[in-house]
Order: C-alpha cells, then sequence, then structure tokens
C-alpha cells in the first residue's frame, strides 16, 4: 500500500483531479483504513487475562460463556 501510495505520488503532478473528488476520495480512504484496522484488531489474539475477565464478565451479566 505504501508503495502504490509513494508511486501515486510520483506521477500525481502529470495527473488532473477536480477540486470536488478531494473530499470523496479522503472519506473513502479514512473508511478503508478504518476497516483494515478494525479487521486487523480482530486478527489479533486475545491477551489470557483479557479474556478471563471478559467471561466473567458474561456470568455477571447472566450470559453463559462459551464453554458451557
Amino acid at each position: 500500500m505504501l508503495a502504490a501510495l509513494a508511486g501515486l505520488l510520483l506521477v500525481s503532478p502529470f495527473i488532473y483531479l477536480p477540486d470536488w473528488f478531494l473530499i470523496p476520495a479522503l472519506t473513502a480512504v479514512g473508511i478503508t483504513l478504518l476497516i483494515a484496522r478494525t479487521y486487523w484488531a480482530y486478527s489479533q489474539p486475545m491477551d489470557p487475562k483479557a479474556e478471563q475477565a471478559q467471561l466473567r464478565q458474561r456470568i455477571v451479566n447472566g450470559l453463559k460463556s462459551k464453554n458451557d
């Protein structure tokens, strides 16, 4: 992704984009980065202490744990 951005910056003086295109383009890039960060966060393994705390909170709230 960084290589694509660097390539775009190199050829950007030769590309004409209308002024109104900036806001939708930045919005699309921001949404894409937000989705990528969310998927990255979910793909990381959960800390065992945090997982235990989450199971305890489920029990306190009256929900059954995943293992039951």
